[in-house]
């Protein structure tokens, strides 16, 4: 039952207390029903904060939030059955500050049968990504078991990085030649050097942009442009040494050197690249084109194998792990499906496993591997985030399922980035534009969020060092990056 309190001030909810406490006393059909009104503050100001969980019993509602403060009180009511009376645990937790970081705190309060009863919680804050992992919570349907390795699926228990961006500074540039919109371009691809020294932008104005990083800021190189022989998206890539910068256009993958800025070669395909990445040994590119997934040798221009996906496709992520003669690719399918291919040195094994999302999502819109190869994160149209442990052993995604559409009000996850230490996932949305961080570890709570952007984003990326987040805007050509 969604709170009476919601979205409302304070001197309203108290005029909906006396309303309420009238009507349970004329014998309305909530008459036996309780009510928790429960005041909370934090014990520092949590401006990220963007929802709330308070729980009652055995009722958990979650409800919107625009901050909380040491001091002005957010209040919010859940109401309980009429079996629960008595002594009755009262909790509630955020996330926000910094990444890793859950606040909570829990009082207990003594309830009768239609009473109205305060409660008053000061959240205080709690290490959310130490020795928890989605294993712990997994129930029913979806539940792997833990990682082939006996860790957290691909979890990190180490210590959270301090640097990694809150989300509350983050700061556009433009790619485009022009900086009023009438390009109207799309930035499709950013890339950031294994380094963490050098960023390309690349877009469907046919032509990628090179700059200077110094882990916050962004300055144009003196080399600014890279041009595409054909137009394209300019999805990128850089190889896991740096030497070498891929970029997919709509005839094929341009391989530049990262030194001298020349031209390699070009790998040809038979339609326009969607989205590319490179083997772990780097000698290999995989790409995809609206129905068919390839892989280049590098140092030859033609395709080595290819397969038919049998779905139109959106975005592809290699595994960053190879296990001996084989790489994985996930491919996300408009049918709301990820596939997941293998391929040997002989060519693409048959009948790729096929994940499940949720059958009345629609489309996938992203799919991405975390840094060390263990969890596979898929995101569609509908505002749902999605974990698979990898190796795979189940075909269902690990529980909890993230809506990612409530606390940031977007309704398509446009692109995924795993932080280098795999503890949070960065979203790209559309439609409510935003740029979200989330925490990998259940319950995988909202941790960052913006919503400065003018518009959608498309692509997005960590910087090696995690401190900071870069993502691709639509249609005005613009580059944010939120470094604090």
């Amino acid at each position: 039952m969604k709170s009476p309190f919601e979205g409302i001030g304070r001197r309203q909810a108290g005029l909906l207390l006396s309303t309420a406490a009238l009507a349970l006393s004329a014998g309305c059909l909530k008459q036996k029903e309780s009510l928790i009104v429960v005041a909370i503050t934090a014990d520092l100001d949590l401006p990220s904060a963007t929802t709330l969980s308070i729980s009652a019993g055995k009722i958990t509602q979650t409800y919107g939030i625009s901050g909380l403060t040491q001091t002005t009180a957010v209040e919010r009511g859940i109401y309980l059955d009429t079996k629960t009376t008595g002594q009755v645990t009262v909790s509630a937790t955020t996330q926000g500050g910094t990444p890793c970081k859950i606040y909570s705190k829990s009082t207990t309060v003594n309830v009768a049968a239609g009473a109205i009863v305060n409660a008053t919680l000061k959240l205080s804050g709690g290490d959310a990504c130490g020795a928890v992992s989605d294993a712990a919570t997994d129930t029913g349907g979806g539940v792997d078991g833990p990682a082939p390795d006996g860790g957290t699926g691909g979890f990190d228990a180490g210590s959270a990085d301090a640097r990694a961006p809150s989300l509350m500074s983050c700061t556009s540039y433009i790619h485009s030649i022009d900086t009023d919109c009438t390009s109207n371009t799309t930035v499709y691809g950013v890339a950031v050097s294994p380094n963490g020294q050098t960023v390309v932008t690349a877009g469907d104005d046919g032509r990628a942009k090179i700059w200077r990083f110094n882990g916050k800021t962004l300055t144009s190189a003196g080399l600014a442009d890279l041009p595409s022989s054909a137009a394209g998206f300019g999805t990128l890539a850089f190889s896991p040494d740096g030497s070498i910068l891929a970029i997919g256009w709509s005839d094929g993958v341009d391989l530049w050197n990262t030194t001298t800025w020349v031209r390699i070669r070009k790998l040809a395909t038979p339609g326009s690249v969607y989205d590319i990445g490179f083997t772990p040994d780097g000698q290999q590119i995989m790409s995809i084109d609206s129905t068919n997934l390839h892989i280049h040798n590098i140092a030859t221009p033609t395709v080595l194998h290819s397969i038919a996906i049998p779905e139109f496709t959106w975005l592809l992520a290699v595994s960053p792990i190879a296990a001996t003669g084989t790489t994985t690719a996930a491919v996300a399918l408009q049918d709301g499906t990820v596939r997941a291919f293998t391929h040997t040195a002989t060519g693409f094994v048959a009948n790729p496993t096929m994940l499940v999302t949720d059958p009345t999502a629609g489309t996938t819109r992203s799919v991405r591997f975390s840094r060390d190869g263990t969890l596979l994160a898929a995101g569609n149209e509908l505002g749902q985030l999605f974990f698979w442990r990898y190796p795979l052993t189940s075909s269902m995604p690990t529980s909890p399922i993230v809506d990612v559409e409530t606390p940031t009000t977007s309704g398509t996850l446009n692109w995924l980035a795993f932080s280098p230490d795999n503890r949070t996932i960065a979203v790209a949305g559309a439609y409510s534009p935003s740029v979200s961080t989330f925490a990998v570890a259940a319950p995988r709570g909202l941790i960052g969020l913006n919503r400065t952007p003018t518009d959608s984003l498309q692509s997005i990326t960590y910087s090696p060092s995690g401190s900071a987040l870069l993502a691709g805007g639509v249609t005005c050509g613009y580059v944010l990056v939120c470094a604090d």
